[in-house]
This record gives C-alpha cells, sequence and structure tokens, in this order.
C-alpha cells in the first residue's frame, strides 16, 4: 500500500482579537454610511447626535485598530481574521481621517 504525500494540516483556531477588529470595522463602516447618507440628503445641518456618533465611530475604529495590530502579531492563529481586521481598520481610518480633515476646512 502507497503511503499519502499530502498530510493534512490541523486547522489554527481563529484570533479572537482579529474577530473583534473585524466587527470593530463593521461597525465603524455603518457609522460612516449613516453620517454619509445624513450628509448628503441635508448639507450643512448636521445634528448634534450625529456628530456624537461619528466622534463614537471615530474612537471605536482607533480601539480597533489596536485590536487588530495586536492580533497581526500573534503568529499561532489563523490569518483570515487578523487579515480582514487590520484591513478594515486602516480603510475606516483612511475615512474617518479624511471626514475629520474636510471637517476642519469647512469651518
Amino acid at each position: 500500500m502507497a503511503r499519502r504525500k499530502h498530510y493534512r494540516k490541523p486547522k489554527k483556531p481563529h484570533s479572537v482579537k482579529g474577530i473583534w477588529a473585524t466587527g470593530i470595522a463593521f461597525v465603524s463602516a455603518v457609522f460612516c454610511a449613516i453620517i454619509t447618507s445624513q450628509a448628503a440628503m441635508d448639507p450643512g445641518n448636521i445634528p448634534r447626535w450625529m456628530t456624537a456618533l461619528a466622534m463614537i465611530g471615530m474612537l471605536e475604529n482607533f480601539f480597533g485598530l489596536v485590536l487588530a495590530i495586536m492580533a497581526a502579531r500573534e503568529t499561532d492563529n489563523s490569518l483570515l481574521f487578523r487579515a480582514l481586521g487590520l484591513a478594515g481598520t486602516l480603510i475606516m481610518s483612511v475615512f474617518w481621517l479624511f471626514y475629520y480633515m474636510l471637517g476642519l476646512v469647512m469651518v
């Protein structure tokens, strides 16, 4: 009987920090979409609760970025959520930075 040439490697567990960072990036994207749609519907007249929502979105995205960087350093976990969390939070950081700079220029 022939020996098997390919052995199945055991699956690595998903990173909990990476899963949290991915979820935070998704929630941050939802906040960003809500604020963008509100700003497009009524330009120049954004309510205060939207400003508070934007600040919460920016802060939670920063927290998610820290988590994603911590998850990216873990080598004993699967790459899927480590990469998704890092990419998602980095993309949302660029969006939030753009909105923040746009707000400074418009004021």
